[in-house]
């Protein structure tokens, strides 16, 4: 009876190593079966992705910079840098401005055609104000004469500074058939206007005709038109 309990024991106790044996085995599968579809998983997420990395944004604008403003000028420097008062408009024309003036015809006195020996000049003289000091001269510019042959200037008659029309009387009596001169109608200054008078007053005179080769300094052309004689 002690060997059948002794053995029953024995079976008892084989039995409960083989259990326990079942157990760990078991335990052992478990374990790297969970451990290779972990793996397995991470394989696969892996290999889903995408070879490209996706593109990144663009970055934003950027912040445009805020105005900067001039602090104001302090006040031992606004009298340097205050702007004058602009003068008004001077109602003179000076001596270099244009004048407005031109010589509307020339025509025959005595009405007949051709240009004879007297002539008549109208001038037209606009609303441009004369220059103070300064006048108007129609003088004739004659071209190859004396000897030896040059050009000279006659002052025939001043010309009236005042708006509108003007008509002047031209005496061609010395000029021969076929010949021509230009007119012109010149602004001189104070300084000039004494010179052209003179040489008015010496019209005739040849032994003054040496001061007829220029116009005097001071004078400048402001109108011209050529003439020339056709008939006695």
């Amino acid at each position: 009876m002690k060997s059948l309990m002794k053995r029953l024991a024995s079976l008892k106790i084989l039995s409960l190593v083989l259990i326990g044996a079942v157990i760990a085995a078991l335990y052992v599968l478990v374990t790297r079966s969970d451990s290779s579809d972990g793996r397995g998983g991470t394989v696969a997420g892996d290999s889903a992705r995408p070879t490209h990395a996706p593109p990144s944004p663009s970055p934003p604008p950027p912040t445009p910079a805020p105005p900067t403003t001039e602090p104001p000028p302090s006040p031992s420097s606004s009298s340097s840098t205050t702007p004058r008062p602009t003068d008004p408009p001077s109602t003179r024309t000076t001596a270099s401005a244009p004048i407005g003036v031109r010589i509307a015809s020339v025509t025959s006195a005595d009405g007949l055609p051709g240009m004879g020996s007297h002539a008549t000049v109208r001038i037209t003289l606009d609303a441009t104000p004369v220059p103070e000091g300064s006048s108007l001269w129609l003088v004739a510019k004659v071209p190859n004469i004396g000897s030896p042959p040059s050009t000279r200037f006659y002052a025939k008659a001043p010309v009236p500074t005042t708006p509108g029309d003007h008509e002047l009387p031209l005496d061609l009596s010395g000029a021969q058939v076929g010949t021509s001169r230009d007119l012109l109608v010149v602004l001189a200054d104070a300084a000039a206007t004494p010179s052209l008078a003179e040489n008015q007053a010496n019209d005739g005179t040849t032994s003054w005709d040496i001061h007829r080769t220029a116009l005097p300094q001071g004078a400048r052309p402001v109108a011209t038109q050529s003439v020339s004689k056709t008939r006695a």
